[in-house]
């Protein structure tokens, strides 16, 4: 450690010697030189003077530049505070008009605001109309229609006379109709022909838009479609459903026309409620149903609307599927025809009354079985070319080339004959059948559909006979096709007894139900041959639901509701309960919907069967209308659906209503209340309501009191329902209410029940539009007018505390149609309906007339008509009826000489336009 510390004062000593001679040294140099310095000092000033110089130069250089810069900047502030004073004032100039410029901006917004609310509402109006218009099944034929095979119907729309195989087109009209034509083009054929697969064809092929829109011209060209199904609900078989599918196709593609068509309190907000009308909602807003003349009123503005809007061709399949009479709807067809901005395209088979009404043109029309020998004959060679053993068989054998041709003579134009012979071939060529055999078949086979189908029920196994009979008569019977698991749980109805009645409710799982369906379907094909199939239906996404049974074709349904038929089922089931096996399979069906498929629908459903199952065996009926009641407390999904009692009432369930009466039950225990519902249900314009006398009966009989206030009640909704019914069903069940309660009554012509019943009811029929009612819609409403004087009601009874009687009330309102009818014979607006509506509306005052003097009018009145104006303004037939009516009872004098104060018609038809609102 100390050697250490003696090596480090060594060292410090070595450093201070060296530094005390560098000091010597510098001393001597400085002590030497004459200027006193060092050399290294002389080199630093040298370089120092060097750098001072250059220095020197550059600063005389900046000098001078920046006398330049200072001069431009200067210019540059000149300019700045021109431009501040400048701004300056502009700012002032904003400022001052800053108040005026808010005031504008929150204007321009309100109208923005204002514009935009309105466009919201427009819109939420427009789509209500469009919702107004919907029904659930609307899509559901046309979707079931079948494509048409890729071979066939080319020629239908094509421009040239041959295809490129050298073989002759047939020469049809049609495309040439839909570039220039107008009016209506009528598709004819026999039955099974194809005619609704050729329409479904030409509505949806981009080569007919094309055409149609060559006649359209400048303007846009709308198609709509509807096709009549008589085997569907009830909207897919008349004209309500027609007008309500074409109006909602038009408005759903084009809603900026339902302002300029759609009448103006659909596009109202209001929710406002009529009773004797159909309610359907809208979110939480009641939205009535349209009325078949609001629907032609607004078909016939957009025929005739301006010329800057679309040109609309409707294609309408099946005239001979409507329900009712063809000339009604014929007429109905006729009529939007001649509007100057429809056409339409109609099929249906070659009836007289289609013939004598749509077949006088002979460049539009055509008969489908007449045109369709070759597509009939590429459709069996394509299809039988897609057999493995055919294909190998026919390369060799020339005889199985010849079968083709023998099925294709044979058809006569039947395309579903011929469906039905290609199955039974390839069946043959399944079991290896030779050609022998294969043209035994063939010769076998009927050329008539209807012996063909007796020959295919032939076929089926007698093992299979009772439920083949079953499900045929179910599909028969049913209101609209029932799904393919109502089948599956109604094939259980056959092997086992009362099943569903203790089974749980749970819902059926993906798994059961695709096994369930795979089953059922197989079993309906071995069953019935293919006469019953199952139709998948693209638009309904749930698989329970989303199968339905449907006969092959609707021949098949024709063929089966003959006599013969009918027999031959009959006998088959004996007395089997029909309708009780479909209670239990709807029991069943509902105890396993999914969890997000509300029961309700299918509850009324099972109701309806019901009824029909209290008459073959009540008791079981009865208890498994107690399983439903036990679900729709489980599955009613608000306060506001119907309860067990009102379901009961509205299906007729008399049986099961008459224990739970005598059981005390909740809902049963006031026969009043009971018969309430039993009025407002008898007097609905609902289509599908049943009759409900017997039922009203049974409350009468169980000592339900009809006052003053039901039965003006029944008879107030009969009166609104005038106003909005054209359906004659409706109208006949009406009348069958009013013949049962009317003797019940009190005094008819009270103050309180003239006003609140017959009197509303008289005035509505005598007002009600009729360019779309039939004429037993008419007979229905004449014989209501009937039983009301015939019961008592006096022509001569005060006129809702006016001046003027009853009679002459209604022979002023004479006059007025009267007046009415010329201005719309006179009018370009008034729909083309010809003669119809004011015919029928003669035919119906004239006879009311003769029932008031029947029932004892007053003819000395001043305001009775007169026989010269009766004679100018009914025809000639109507005219003498009415005077002869009225000089017998003039000759007998069948009148009352009631103490009335008249007045002139003239000043009453002035009261008639200000105070008519006060009767109603």
């Amino acid at each position: 450690m100390e050697a250490l510390a003696a090596v480090s004062l060594a060292g410090n000593i070595l450093q201070f010697l060296q530094f005390c001679a560098g000091l010597v040294s510098e001393s001597r140099q400085i002590y030497d030189s004459i200027e006193g310095t060092t050399k290294d000092c002389k080199d630093l000033e040298e370089v120092c003077r060097k750098k001072q110089s250059g220095l020197l130069r550059h600063l005389e250089q900046l000098q001078g530049a920046k006398l330049t810069l200072v001069h431009d900047h200067s210019a540059k502030l000149n300019e700045i505070e021109a431009l501040v004073r400048d701004v300056s004032f502009e700012a002032k100039t904003i400022m001052s008009n800053k108040d005026d410029s808010q005031v504008l901006l929150e204007s321009l917004s309100a109208q923005l605001k204002a514009i935009s609310s309105l466009s919201e509402r427009q819109w939420i109006s427009e789509h209500k109309v469009v919702h107004s218009l919907y029904y659930e099944s609307l899509s559901v034929r046309h979707e079931a229609i079948p494509s048409a095979h890729s071979q066939t119907f080319n020629w239908i729309l094509s421009k040239k006379s041959k295809c490129g195989k050298g073989i002759q087109y047939p020469k049809v009209t049609l495309r040439k109709w839909l570039r220039k034509g107008e009016g209506i083009y009528w598709v004819s054929g026999k039955p099974g022909s194809g005619k609704f697969t050729l329409m479904k064809y030409i509505a949806d092929h981009t080569e007919a838009l094309a055409s149609l829109k060559e006649w359209a011209g400048p303007r846009e060209c709308v198609v709509a479609a509807y096709y009549f199904w008589n085997a569907g609900t009830r909207l897919q078989k008349t004209v309500e459903g027609l007008l309500r599918s074409l109006l909602f196709d038009i408005f759903s593609s084009h809603p900026e026309l339902i302002p300029a068509a759609a009448p103006p309190d659909r596009l109202a907000n209001t929710s406002s409620k009529s009773f004797g009308r159909q309610y359907r909602l809208y979110g939480d807003e009641i939205v009535p149903t349209w009325t078949i003349n609001e629907m032609l009123s607004t078909l016939h503005k957009l025929s005739n609307i301006d010329t800057n809007m679309p040109r609309f061709c409707l294609f309408v399949d099946g005239l001979d599927e409507y329900h009712g009479d063809p000339k009604e709807v014929v007429r109905i067809l006729q009529t939007l025809a001649c509007g100057k901005n429809f056409k339409l395209c109609v099929s249906s088979r070659p009836w007289n009354v289609f013939e004598d009404s749509l077949g006088l043109q002979e460049s539009q029309k055509l008969y489908l079985h007449e045109l369709t020998r070759h597509d009939i004959h590429q459709y069996i060679s394509s299809t039988l070319q897609e057999d493995h053993s055919w294909k190998l068989e026919a390369i060799s054998d020339a005889r199985y080339t010849n079968l083709i041709e023998q099925i294709t003579t044979k058809a006569q134009g039947v395309f579903l004959w011929v469906v039905l012979v290609v199955r039974s071939v390839l069946e043959g060529l399944s079991n290896s059948d030779s050609i022998q055999l294969l043209e035994k078949r063939i010769e076998q086979i009927p050329r008539d559909l209807g012996p063909f189908f007796r020959h295919i029920l032939q076929s089926i196994e007698p093992i299979y006979h009772k439920q083949m009979a079953l499900y045929f008569q179910v599909a028969l019977d049913a209101a609209h096709p029932l799904t393919l698991m109502h089948y599956s749980f109604l094939d259980d109805c056959i092997e086992y007894d009362h099943p569903g009645l203790d089974a749980a409710v749970k819902p059926m799982d993906d798994h059961d139900i695709f096994h369930r369906q795979f089953s059922m379907r197989r079993r309906l094909n071995a069953r019935c041959k293919g006469l019953l199939e199952d139709h998948l239906n693209p638009s309904e996404k749930r698989a329970y639901l989303a199968h339905g049974v449907e006969f092959l074709h609707r021949t098949v349904r024709d063929f089966l509701r003959t006599e013969e038929m009918r027999d031959f089922i009959k006998d088959i089931l004996g007395d089997y309960p029909v309708d009780t096996s479909v209670l239990m399979a709807y029991i069943s069906f509902i105890k396993a919907l999914p969890s997000e498929t509300p029961a309700e629908p299918f509850i009324k459903q099972a109701m309806a069967y019901a009824s029909r199952a209290e008459k073959e065996m009540a008791k079981t009926a009865v208890e498994y209308v107690d399983q439903l009641s036990d679900i729709v407390e489980l599955c009613s999904p608000s306060p506001t659906s119907p309860s067990i009692a009102r379901l009961s009432i509205q299906n007729c369930l008399c049986v099961y209503v008459s224990e739970c009466m005598d059981a005390g039950l909740s809902g049963f225990d006031d026969p009043s209340k009971l018969l309430q519902l039993a009025i407002e249900a008898s007097a609905s314009s609902d289509p599908d309501q049943m009759d409900l006398t017997e039922m009203i009966s049974l409350l009468l009989a169980r000592g339900a009191m009809l006052d003053d206030e039901k039965w003006g009640y029944l008879l107030y909704l009969l009166s609104t329902a005038v106003r909005s019914n054209a359906d004659s069903n409706v109208a006949f069940r009406h009348l069958g209410v009013l013949k049962q309660l009317l003797p019940v009554t009190l005094d008819v012509n009270s103050h309180y029940l003239m006003r609140l019943s017959w009197l509303p009811l008289l005035t509505n029929v005598v007002e009600a539009e009729l360019n779309s009612a039939s004429r037993s819609l008419i007979d229905a409403r004449l014989s209501m007018i009937q039983v009301l004087f015939s019961n008592g009601a006096q022509p001569n009874a005060a006129y809702n505390q006016r001046v003027f009687s009853v009679w002459t009330w209604f022979c002023c309102a004479v006059r007025l149609k009267y007046f009415q009818n010329s201005e719309k014979a006179l009018s370009s607006d008034a729909p083309q309906t010809g003669q119809h509506g004011v015919v029928l509306c003669q035919e119906m005052l004239g006879r009311i007339m003769q029932i008031m003097v029947e029932a004892g009018a007053n003819l000395q009145q001043p305001e009775s008509l007169s026989a010269g104006e009766i004679s100018s303004m009914f025809p000639a037939r109507i005219a003498g009826q009415v005077n002869e009516t009225i000089r017998q009872y003039s000759r007998i004098g069948r009148w009352r000489t009631d103490d009335i104060q008249t007045v002139s018609w003239r000043s009453w038809i002035t009261s008639w336009f200000w105070g008519k609102g006060a009767q109603k």
